[in-house]
């Protein structure tokens, strides 16, 4: 950015392409599902600088994603929430567990420890860490 102009790094929906989530960065790549509700999104990983894909986790449906210091946070469109470490080289979830039902799309947040998420019906408190 220089004034009011920015240039772009470079551009395009082929590597990321959020419907309704937020891409979250990290160590020189972004983590975030590419592609529409509809039309089977991905989780991917994709490098800042290039907008090269580096890692693309199929069948992994859509969801939001937060990130706790190295920690990636995934709430599924399905209800599941997910733990991975932030990765650049793969996608290695730690925990999974089913916390709500499906058409989990609201973002969730996070403050202090606790993931406040919600689906159509209910709004929840979970505690990530002690």
């Amino acid at each position: 950015v220089s004034g009011a102009a920015a240039k772009p790094v470079w551009s395009g929906d082929d590597a990321i392409s959020a419907h309704y989530a937020s891409l979250v960065p990290f160590e020189g790549v972004v983590f975030g599902y590419h592609g529409r509700a509809e039309s089977r999104p991905v989780f991917r990983c994709v490098d800042i600088a290039t907008g090269k894909v580096r890692w693309s986790e199929p069948g992994s449906g859509g969801g939001s994603v937060l990130r706790a210091g190295s920690t990636l946070i995934l709430l599924r469109d399905s209800g599941e929430l997910q733990l991975a470490p932030a990765d650049a080289a793969a996608f290695r979830p730690t925990d999974r567990v089913q916390i709500l039902g499906t058409q989990t799309r609201a973002v969730p947040a996070l403050s202090g420890g606790v993931l406040f998420a919600r689906d159509r019906s209910q709004l929840l408190a979970v505690r990530l860490r002690d």
